[in-house]
């Protein structure tokens, strides 16, 4: 009918299971035989003592909506008011 209905999914032919709706996922057994892997892409940086604050770790979740300096905002501003 034209409307949306939601994210592209990944199904598994011929089972009553739901479809995951997103391109990795730990521990995932339903989708592992067709294709969904659970490898995340990683960076590695150099901790800086004294003047790095926070690690985030986020998944494409995060960094497909917000970019790295809004990241940095929302934590730092949590961190403030939420103690």
């Amino acid at each position: 009918m034209g409307n949306e209905v939601g994210p592209h999914r990944v199904w598994k032919l011929y089972e009553d299971t739901p479809g995951l709706a997103m391109s990795r996922s730990i521990g995932d057994t339903i989708g592992a035989d067709i294709g969904v892997i659970a490898t995340p892409v990683t960076s590695e940086y150099e901790h800086f003592v004294g003047n790095d604050s926070f690690i985030v770790a986020g998944s494409d979740g995060i960094w497909d909506v917000m970019e790295n300096s809004e990241v940095c905002k929302f934590v730092e501003h949590y961190r403030r008011h939420c103690k």
